[in-house]
């Protein structure tokens, strides 16, 4: 069964974690972030919430949508699921200001574990502009 994870990573806005259970119960929960400081020092921004895991059944096929706000400096969208025995990565280099709005990635065959799904927009000199996590429970 095909399970969705968005988000939605706006610089300095809310980051919007929301996924269909396996019921079709649709849960929607809201990560404040943090604005950032204005011109030379930009903090990462850090939800104050954790939403509740997205729970999949292995071997597990997740897609993953983000919509994001780069600005002219944005250079990468990364994308990351790690667990204490897998790990999955996926990055694009974008083009600032100018890159396209939504990105999405499918992946297949989580092997059953908890997982960190991490979500960055990297600007070019390597600072991370944003950074939004949520959890993904991949059971047997």
């Amino acid at each position: 069964m095909r399970q969705l994870l968005h988000f939605a990573l706006w610089i300095g806005l809310v980051a919007v974690f929301a996924a269909p259970l396996a019921a079709t119960d649709p849960i929607a929960l809201q990560l404040q972030l943090q604005q950032p400081e204005p011109p030379i020092v930009t903090r990462v921004a850090e939800p104050q919430v954790t939403p509740a895991p997205l729970v999949v059944q292995s071997p597990g096929t997740v897609e993953i949508e983000i919509k994001i706000k780069p600005t002219a400096d944005t250079e990468e969208l990364r994308i990351t699921a790690e667990s204490g025995n897998h790990y999955r990565s996926s990055t694009i280099w974008l083009t600032g200001a100018e890159s396209q709005k939504v990105h999405t990635f499918e992946w297949h065959g989580f092997p059953a574990g908890e997982y960190e799904v991490v979500g960055e927009l990297i600007a070019s000199s390597g600072r991370r502009e944003v950074v939004v996590r949520g959890a993904l429970r991949v059971v047997e």
